[in-house]
């Protein structure tokens, strides 16, 4: 058992995922969705991870405000 009674494992397993959380992921807008003004039609966007936002398939990223918001992921595809 680790700290906190949770089996060592898991605790890895979550350290690991998180790390994967933090490589950088691109997406294109492919709709602007009602949000013309946020966002530019074929401009690319680095995704901010978290977990939240996954959750309600959302995306969380910086947009032509500079400021960074939740936005549905079906109007983005990931770049490679």
């Amino acid at each position: 058992m680790g700290q906190g009674g949770e089996p060592r494992e898991y605790k890895i397993k979550r350290y690991v995922d998180d790390a994967v959380s933090w490589i950088r992921k691109s997406v294109v807008c492919q709709r602007t969705g009602g949000y013309e003004v946020l966002l530019r039609f074929n401009a690319t966007y680095e995704v901010i991870p978290g977990r939240d936002a996954d959750k309600y398939d959302l995306l969380r990223l910086v947009d032509e405000s500079g400021e960074d918001y939740l936005y549905p992921k079906s109007i983005f595809s990931m770049t490679q």
